[in-house]
């Protein structure tokens, strides 16, 4: 169970994401962990973004720029490291709902 750093409800997930946002000297500033569901909301509003033309049915991480890391945790459980803002991907989620 994680409390979403975005949504800021409590969900079961299936992976560990994780948003490193950064300082503007590049450091670390804070982790935000996040639920699949807000996570793969953001990824493909980014990439719809950035790529409007492209499909985004199936999505190629490593390849995105978005993924800093992606590691096995002792409990076999992957962990997705995401780099970028958390206001932005706040932003973008507070646009889906209010849409709804």
């Amino acid at each position: 169970m994680v409390v979403c750093g975005i949504c800021k409800q409590t969900k079961d997930t299936k992976n560990r994401w994780v948003i490193h946002e950064h300082a503007v000297d590049n450091s670390l500033l804070r982790d935000f962990k996040i639920c699949d569901q807000c996570a793969t909301e953001v990824v493909r509003k980014i990439l719809k973004e950035q790529q409007p033309e492209s499909d985004l049915s199936q999505l190629v991480l490593t390849k995105t720029g978005l993924v800093d890391s992606v590691t096995l945790a002792e409990d076999n459980c992957l962990e997705i490291t995401l780099s970028m803002d958390l206001a932005k991907a706040r932003k973008l989620i507070m646009e889906k709902t209010e849409g709804a």
